[in-house]
């Protein structure tokens, strides 16, 4: 869609056309979100770029202050769930992630680094401009109140420091978010030159980007019960992506959070246990993630029973008791689930998400051995 409202759809999908038939020839897009686009969204947008045999797709949310195209925040998790949704049934069906937006977040997922900053404005890439002025992000090319130096002086450091400190820990809307580390709805160009401050965050692409990380990594998490060898395609692909030199330390935090293999793995039945009060919780339902922050390779992927291990945990409960009471609230055996449930204990102890605080004398000093 043109500035002057005019639709091009036709013309774009005459040139993929000319395009798709070129051998060897690997194309991605980039496409924008607006209120003409959203419905049938599956069979207008994303079923054409399968067709055309496009690697991979990007799908921005049209600037908000535009009333005219933006979406409504309603429209917008209404979307962003669409576009997960259609992402992973690709996947089940024996494809690969194509949405570029859940390879990334896949990507902060599974990698160890902390994700303080959206993308690398002003750090890790500038743009340099026709009469030689540098600005932060190719988005402000040509815009003179956004240039920190020029090609002849250099760079200014103070207005460098701006971007620097264009963190998650300097953006008041974001500290208290459970997802703050996994998130790039922040951009610093459209919250510097639209919302005037560039640490502002657009509720919009907030509550977008925010609805597409729950979505993206539920989807994950039921992947990893519902079909395993999907499950290893995706892990598969996201560290094939992860650069080279990530890669190893990557590789290891995945072993980490498959417990067991150097713990000790020894828990007393009668000892009580508290929580670190450090550690955050994302809840997908069905699983979920347990992190401290600023130590992200304590990051652990919880299936659904440690999940209920974690809200059971009350101080107060022995291991024993935290095991009868999930096994009550499944309806279950405790002998089937009780092993189980003290190897959980015992590895989230060993990563230090929790700690023994009280052990019941007069009760059985039997301790548990997990083979």
């Amino acid at each position: 869609m043109s500035k002057n409202g005019k639709d091009y759809y036709s013309d774009i999908t005459k040139s993929l056309k000319k395009i798709n038939k070129i051998k060897n020839f690997h194309c991605a897009a980039r496409a924008t979100v607006t209120k003409k686009s959203i419905p049938d969204f599956y069979q207008k947008v994303i079923k054409p770029f399968d067709e055309f045999r496009i690697k991979h797709y990007i799908f921005a949310l049209a600037n908000a202050l535009n009333n005219d195209i933006s979406l409504s925040t309603e429209e917008a998790i209404e979307n962003a769930r669409e576009q997960v949704y259609f992402c992973f049934k690709d996947i089940v069906h024996g494809g690969r992630i194509k949405n570029i937006t859940v390879l990334q977040y896949m990507e902060y997922l599974l990698s160890n680094s902390v994700k303080e900053i959206s993308c690398g404005v002003g750090k890790s890439y500038i743009a340099i401009c026709y009469d030689g002025s540098i600005v932060p992000c190719h988005r402000g090319v040509n815009n003179k109140n956004i240039s920190i130096g020029n090609i002849w002086d250099g760079l200014d450091e103070d207005k460098i420091q701006l971007y620097e400190n264009a963190t998650v820990t300097h953006r008041k809307e974001c500290q208290k978010c459970p997802v703050r580390y996994f998130c790039k709805a922040h951009c610093c160009h459209y919250s510097l030159t639209s919302l005037g401050c560039i640490n502002r965050v657009d509720s919009l692409s907030c509550a977008f980007h925010k609805t597409f990380i729950y979505e993206t990594y539920k989807l994950f998490f039921n992947l990893k019960e519902s079909n395993p060898n999907a499950y290893n395609k995706v892990l598969k692909q996201v560290f094939d992506n992860i650069h080279v030199s990530d890669k190893k330390n990557d590789l290891i935090f995945i072993k980490k959070i498959n417990p067991l293999d150097s713990i000790e793995k020894t828990v007393r039945r009668n000892c009580t246990f508290g929580k670190n009060s450090l550690v955050e919780v994302i809840d997908f339902g069905r699983g979920g993630i347990l992190f401290i922050d600023n130590e992200p390779i304590k990051k652990y992927f919880a299936n659904t029973v440690t999940m209920a291990i974690w809200d059971t945990i009350n101080g107060a409960l022995t291991a024993q008791e935290i095991a009868q009471k999930i096994a009550c609230g499944c309806g279950g055996e405790l002998t089937e689930i009780e092993e189980d449930i003290y190897q959980q204990l015992a590895f989230l102890r060993e990563i230090g998400f929790i700690e023994e605080i009280k052990i019941y004398k007069q009760l059985d000093q039997q301790i548990v051995t997990i083979e």
